[in-house]
């Protein structure tokens, strides 16, 4: 056990060697946990099975046409998601690590320490790999000490998991296989399997981007960029206050990078940098899983860089990570990141509704962001573009026979996670519209939540006599997790509202909070949107016109606030870590909050036509004065954020 130490002790210092205790404290449990999982498996023995938590039918297969068996001969991808070892440990060891008055106050770790500290022993690994050969399935290579990867017929998957994967037709066509029943571990692998990846071929992820369709499909004309599609750079900065903060930092030294699933056109953010005149920034791709199989998202990868470099020009190197887009290659490359731990900061606008997501995912989705929060690492995630109710995109094809399911109050995955910081949606549509004045204020009271004519409620929207189905023009995402506690940074004025949930909600105990987000919002209404370059003709549902055309969504705002922590970590040259304490600390300064943050705590009312809408929730939730979880905080003050920080 002394050789997993030493590495911790040098990377950490003298002034950390409290972390060494802590952890050494635990080595009995190290040396008992190789005793406890090494019996052997004997064929004569059949063992006792237990049952993971895991979705047992995902929501698109609620709509779903059961088919046949899967081929019992069809090879299939599972991987195993590994808990990790002293849990009660490595919570404390991260609380001190945001706990301004410890010793170990941001000294975060050091590349590959979380795996040595928390890693699964040798034995452990032995003994599922001594079961999972016996069942006929041969490991593989994997990103992670916290994963390990099989391939093996379906026969041999079903009979180690005692479940019956099937094929499937979805509600939209597609053919799909999945695990009809919860799978099984054994009872002495139970407490180190945490989940499986791979029984099912279902898609759980997807881009948060949305196009401008208020006016019937037709894309308003809104801001500086060509042909009045959005905000250019400059007119972001100003509206939000950035530009005091350049002759200090750009972002100059400071390593970043953006979370993608989809194969994407340099050239469309060469032809952005171009049109702006930003850096000629060094892009540089690294594939996961040998890199994405499709250009669905193509127009959120350009989004996402661009947004970023749009606040952040300066930035030496934008890391563009890329997997396909599945539950393993999700999982993969959230585990290459962290293992890598290149980056300061990262954007991820890419998820999906809470119920939605398989319990292996989000564990070693946790897993993996509880890794980047240690390492200092800060990453900020899309809220959802569904409002109050994020699994309505699950339905959007059949919007007129939509089950209630979709109209259930739903968070996203994985801003539910109290690691990241959830970034939700404001509007300046109807309200404010700069054009292309290059320098514009920030407009004081024009701001307001993203719920395009107030659009997103529990029932259908009709707009000049046709019924477009629940939600149909986005808004910004927020509500209570039902997976996640609030953590000790989460409170302030209006956090805990009538509106809060607490205990069983979120599986905890009576009277503990649940989390609540999003954290902060800033302008995502594609219909007072951005500017941004397309030119992927192949993907057809994203890059709707080849050319410049406007955009929103969340996936606006991540990287837009990404962003603004780049430059934060720029001008106090060091890494900030998960920036939710930090934020959540200038929101309770008594002088400080109307300093950092607008607080959008008023309805606005747009004319459409002869109709007048008035919007203040984003379908359930209202705004209010403080924290409310259809903004948030509020939206950026940028120089005096990054001040603040």
């Amino acid at each position: 056990m002394n050789g997993n130490l030493s590495p911790v002790r040098h990377e950490l210092g003298a002034r950390v060697r409290l972390a060494v205790l802590v952890v050494s404290a635990c080595a009995t449990l190290f040396i008992s946990a190789a005793g406890t999982f090494v019996p052997p498996v004997q064929a004569a023995v059949t063992p006792k099975f237990v049952t993971l938590p895991q979705v047992l039918a995902p929501a698109q297969l609620r709509a779903a046409h059961l088919v046949r068996p899967h081929a019992a001969g069809a090879a299939l991808d599972i991987e195993l998601v590994i808990a990790p070892n002293n849990q009660a440990q490595l919570n404390n060891l991260l609380a001190e690590e945001y706990n301004p008055r410890s010793v170990l106050y941001q000294h975060w770790l050091g590349t590959g320490a979380f795996e040595r500290m928390f890693g699964p022993t040798a034995a452990q690994r032995a003994a599922i790999d001594h079961y999972m050969r016996a069942q006929g399935l041969q490991l593989t290579a994997s990103s992670s000490v916290f994963l390990m990867d099989y391939v093996g017929t379906t026969a041999a998957v079903n009979h180690a998991f005692r479940t019956q994967i099937n094929d499937y037709v979805l509600h939209d066509g597609s053919a799909v296989y999945a695990n009809a029943t919860a799978p099984q571990v054994p009872y002495v692998l139970s407490g180190t399997i945490s989940g499986i990846i791979g029984l099912d071929s279902v898609n759980h992820i997807h881009p948060h981007i949305v196009q401008p369709q208020a006016h019937g499909g037709r894309q308003p004309h809104y801001g500086g960029a060509p042909s009045s599609t959005g905000l250019t750079p400059q007119q972001i900065r100003s509206l939000y206050n950035a530009n005091g903060v350049y002759h200090r930092t750009n972002g100059d030294g400071v390593a970043v990078g953006v979370f993608e699933l989809s194969n994407w056109k340099l050239s469309d953010v060469q032809a952005y940098e171009k049109q702006f005149g930003l850096y000629n920034t060094h892009i540089q791709s690294l594939y996961v899983d040998r890199g994405p199989t499709d250009r669905k998202g193509a127009l959120e990868v350009v989004l996402d860089i661009d947004m970023f470099l749009a606040v952040a020009p300066g930035v030496p190197t934008m890391y563009v990570y890329n997997a396909p887009n599945t539950t393993q290659g999700y999982v993969d490359e959230l585990a290459t990141i962290a293992r890598q731990n290149k980056l300061e900061v990262l954007s991820l606008s890419w998820g999906g509704c809470e119920s939605d997501t398989p319990q292996a995912q989000r564990t070693g989705e946790e897993i993996y962001l509880k890794e980047m929060a240690m390492e200092g690492i800060s990453v900020f995630t899309a809220a959802g573009d569904n409002g109050a109710f994020d699994c309505e995109y699950l339905y959007t094809t059949s919007p007129k026979n939509t089950p209630a399911y979709a109209n259930a109050v739903e968070v996203d995955d994985p801003s539910n996670n109290p690691y990241v910081t959830a970034v939700g949606g404001t509007s300046f549509y109807g309200t404010f519209d700069p054009q292309t004045t290059a320098n514009p204020s920030y407009p004081v009271g024009k701001e307001y939540v993203w719920n395009t004519l107030n659009n997103c409620t529990s029932g259908t929207f009709t707009y000049q006599g046709t019924n477009y189905g629940h939600c149909p023009f986005g808004a910004g995402g927020g509500g209570n997790s039902t997976d996640y506690a609030a953590l000790f940074y989460q409170y302030g004025p209006g956090v805990a509202s009538s509106y809060s949930e607490y205990g069983s909600y979120c599986h905890q105990n009576s009277g503990v909070k649940c989390r609540a987000l999003p954290d902060v919002s800033i302008n995502t209404d594609p219909n007072s949107g951005y500017g941004v370059y397309c030119s992927d003709s192949k993907t057809a549902s994203d890059c709707t016109t080849t050319g410049w055309q406007g955009v929103g969504g969340t996936s606006a705002g991540a990287p837009l606030w990404a962003a603004i922590a780049t430059l934060g970590a720029g001008y106090h040259h060091h890494r900030l870590g998960c920036l939710d304490a930090q934020l959540y600390s200038m929101f309770r300064m008594s002088t400080g909050y109307t300093l950092y943050y607008h607080d959008i705590n008023h309805a606005a009312t747009v004319t459409a036509g002869t109709t007048s809408y008035t919007t203040s929730t984003n379908g359930k939730f209202p705004v209010t004065n403080g924290y409310d979880m259809a903004t948030g905080i509020g939206s950026p003050n940028i120089y005096n954020d990054v001040v603040g920080f």
